[in-house]
């Protein structure tokens, strides 16, 4: 037997299982979903200093946005592997060279 930090016994712990989690958790019903607005930290967070045309900023941002969720969504549900993310050559091109 060991003793816990408060000077009390604990059993030894069983090292076959230690990585294992219990069957309960087997049944654990997951639910994805796409937010209900997108690019919202980018809305929350208010104007940008480093934007010259914040309309074109916040719609270029929720379209990116919303086509990560889309791929999020889709790689969670194990229907992403084969998709092109159109997002990625968005974001390269909206992107200054010297990044």
């Amino acid at each position: 037997m060991q003793r816990d930090l408060f000077g009390g016994r604990r059993s030894t712990p069983d090292l076959s299982t230690f990585w294992s989690a219990p069957p309960a958790t087997e049944e654990v019903a997951l639910h994805f979903a796409l937010p209900e607005s997108d690019a919202l930290p980018v809305k929350r967070l208010g104007p940008s200093p480093f934007v010259r045309d914040e309309a074109v900023f916040t719609t270029t941002m929720e379209r990116l946005y919303r086509q990560i969720g889309e791929y999020a969504l889709l790689l969670a549900l194990g229907d992403g592997d084969s998709l092109n993310l159109p997002a990625v050559e968005e974001a390269e091109r909206l992107l200054p060279e010297d990044v």
